[in-house]
């Protein structure tokens, strides 16, 4: 049986009448590549469907061509978005991603920043559970290798992509409060990260630019996003001065007290409006459809696999240089309140 012959570097140099070196250069990245060069390369390479090989690449630059991608919570759907534009974006690249779910566990954490280690990685977007001492040794100042994280305080020296929750719950906030709300309820997860903290801070800053108090009944800081919202709306639906108004993680914390409300014969929005904290395509079946505050971990994901593509590539110093830190950047992606029909003013008391 004949075995059909891989294309070459050579076969697409011929195609395109450019020299080997030409073609190395355009499909390697090189800096010094006219746009005719390369638009000449690519149709050759295209034409005659050639694929790079991988191991023999990996072996001349000196990498693995792959990246590791941890999130702490695979079933998370928030996370669904974010890894699929990590993937498609390192993907175009030549990359191949390696996911690990760290199930909320310190331990695992350090285990998978170890194997990601161990099988030579190029390097990796991480989110994590915890806030670590950076003052401390932790599995994230031992590792090597380049980082990305996103929307934590980082452990360690790296790059990160960070979410304006803040900004995002401000626009929640007054947009109730033009409606006539006043009691207005806070369901969010991960307290003590990064995350909650800026939510709980923006939810502040607009009650006091409000002239409003802030009631600590009001705010529920769940532990982690896969607890149920369902028992704290109970509790709030029986206060003496119940919330008309809900800012929820889209999240299991959101459908809970969605339920709860049904349950206990209150309706969305004629008396519970409610704002998700999510991502559109997780609120496609809602009914009424939810007014939310737009979390973009798509755009996030293609800004972290950016960010890890630029330090691989060495566009930004990497390592550190008389004694000084490595230069780390910051990508903050904007929060969008999007009006939908899940807000109303308040029922007449």
């Amino acid at each position: 049986m004949s075995k059909t012959k891989r294309v070459s570097v050579r076969d697409v140099a011929e195609a395109a009448g450019v020299t080997i070196g030409s073609v190395s250069r355009v499909l390697n990245g090189g800096r010094y590549v006219s746009a005719e060069l390369k638009a000449k390369v690519l149709a050759a390479a295209e034409r005659l469907q050639y694929q790079p090989h991988a191991g023999a690449r990996s072996l001349r630059m000196g990498r693995s061509q792959a990246i590791g991608c941890m999130v702490s919570d695979i079933e998370n759907p928030l996370y669904a978005g974010f890894v699929a534009a990590v993937e498609a974006h390192v993907g175009q690249h030549g990359y191949t991603l390696l996911l690990a779910n760290s199930h909320h566990s310190r331990r695992r954490e350090a285990e998978i920043l170890d194997m990601f280690e161990r099988r030579g990685l190029d390097g990796a977007v991480v989110t994590t559970s915890f806030n670590w001492d950076a003052q401390q040794p932790n599995p994230y100042s031992k590792s090597s290798l380049p980082l990305v994280m996103l929307d934590r305080a980082a452990p360690v020296a790296c790059d990160q992509v960070l979410m304006a929750h803040r900004e995002g719950i401000d626009q929640a906030v007054r947009y109730l409060h033009s409606l006539g709300h006043r009691r207005i309820a806070l369901f969010t997860a991960g307290e003590g990260l990064r995350p909650t903290d800026e939510r709980v801070a923006g939810y502040r800053e607009a009650h006091a630019r409000l002239g409003l108090d802030v009631d600590p009944q009001l705010l529920r800081l769940a532990a982690i996003p896969g607890v149920s919202g369902a028992e704290d709306m109970h509790a709030l639906l029986a206060l003496a001065s119940p919330p008309t108004a809900l800012i929820a993680l889209g999240s299991r914390l959101l459908s809970g007290a969605l339920q709860a409300a049904r349950l206990a014969g209150r309706r969305v929005p004629d008396d519970l409006s409610v704002v998700a904290i999510s991502s559109a395509p997780l609120l496609e079946l809602a009914d009424p459809p939810l007014t939310y505050v737009h979390f973009n971990l798509q755009q996030a994901g293609r800004a972290a696999a950016q960010l890890l593509l630029d330090r691989l590539d060495g566009e930004r110093r990497a390592e550190p240089e008389d004694g000084q830190p490595p230069v780390c950047r910051s990508v903050e992606i904007e929060m969008e309140l999007v009006v939908r029909r899940s807000c109303a003013p308040p029922a007449a008391t």
